[in-house]
Formats: structure tokens, C-alpha cells, sequence
């Protein structure tokens, strides 16, 4: 109230719309992987951590987590060169987020390394999408080059951590490897 005449008040406004902005920007630069601009391993912790709590909370829904990685990335890099192995990268990621549905999530673990989250599935069905993805990859050309990539699939069951599936899901994924790569070990 404006304490010199009853009945009248005094408003002022501000325009927050550049720091809402910024805080976009910034969380935006936070959580995102700048050479793929899929979400980064921070964004992926937070989330796998979201969905170990609310599937140990209400078990509602199964889902799984898929690692993947390129096949031989080191022989392209030193073949061809970085950028070559930049490319692919961001080729890659474009090609995987494309053809995920819209609830999955796909974030770049480090490297040449990838996760997927897919919620509201079971393994056999994980399979089936991977096994999609992983036809696509080989199929496609990706500057005058073919590559592969090997992939794990694992199933969040009660009691696991986010490390602890992250390890049995890497395990698999190196499994897909050493049984020749260019596979899916589940």
C-alpha cells in the first residue's frame, strides 16, 4: 500500500525472461554432450538414478539399459583421423536418436560409448529394439565408411544400483565383443 493516500497501491514488474534464459542455457550446457548433443553422463546418472527409485518405490513398470559402443573406433581415429571419428560420432547419434521412441533416452557414457534407457520394457522386447538399431548402424554409410557396433542389454531387477547394473550391463556389452562383435549379449 502507498502509505500517502488510502486505497492506492504501489506495483512494480520485472522482466525475468533473460535469466530464465540463461538458466535454460546453462542447464542446457550442463547436461548435454556437446560433439553428439545427446544428454551427457550427469544427465544419464540423474536419470538412472530417477528410475532405480521409482521402479524400487512402486514397480510399476520394467526397463532396461542398452551400452553400445563402435566396433574398432580406435582404427578409424588412427586410419582416418579425429574428425573422421568426430563425425561418426555425431552420425551415430543422430541415426540412434532418430530411430528410439520418444520415452527412451540415450545419452553418450564417454568415448565411444553409449547407454539407452528404455523404460516400460522388458529384455526381450529391448532385444528386438536393439537388434533394429543394430541392423540400421551396419547398414548405413557413414562417410564413405561401414561400421558396427556391439551392444549389451541388461533388465534393472530389485536390488541393483545404478553402478551395479551399469557393471552387469558392461560386462555384456564386452561379451558382444569377445564373442566377435557387431552382437547383442543379454
Amino acid at each position: 500500500p502507498w502509505s500517502h493516500q488510502e486505497g492506492l497501491y504501489v506495483v512494480t514488474f520485472n522482466d525475468v525472461t533473460t535469466l530464465q534464459e540463461e538458466k535454460e542455457f546453462f542447464v542446457h550446457l550442463a547436461t548435454t554432450d556437446t560433439l553428439t548433443t545427446l544428454h551427457n553422463r550427469a544427465k544419464l546418472n540423474e536419470m538412472l538414478e530417477f528410475m532405480v527409485k521409482k521402479f524400487t518405490r512402486y514397480h510399476d513398470a520394467p526397463f532396461c539399459v542398452v551400452m553400445y559402443d563402435i566396433d574398432n573406433f580406435k582404427h578409424i581415429n588412427d586410419t582416418y583421423g579425429h574428425q573422421v571419428g568426430d563425425f561418426i560420432l555425431k552420425e551415430l547419434s543422430l541415426l540412434v536418436s532418430r530411430n528410439l521412441r520418444s520415452s527412451d533416452f540415450v545419452a553418450r557414457y564417454g568415448g565411444e560409448e553409449f547407454i539407452i534407457i528404455l523404460p516400460h520394457t522388458i529384455v526381450k522386447d529391448a532385444v528386438e529394439i536393439t537388434q533394429k538399431l543394430r541392423l540400421l548402424i551396419e547398414k548405413e554409410q557413414f562417410s564413405d565408411l561401414h561400421i558396427t557396433c556391439s551392444f549389451g542389454v541388461y533388465q534393472f531387477t530389485i536390488g541393483d544400483s545404478v553402478s551395479s547394473m551399469i557393471d552387469k550391463v558392461d560386462k555384456l556389452l564386452y561379451k558382444a565383443k569377445e564373442n566377435g562383435r557387431n552382437r547383442i549379449e543379454y
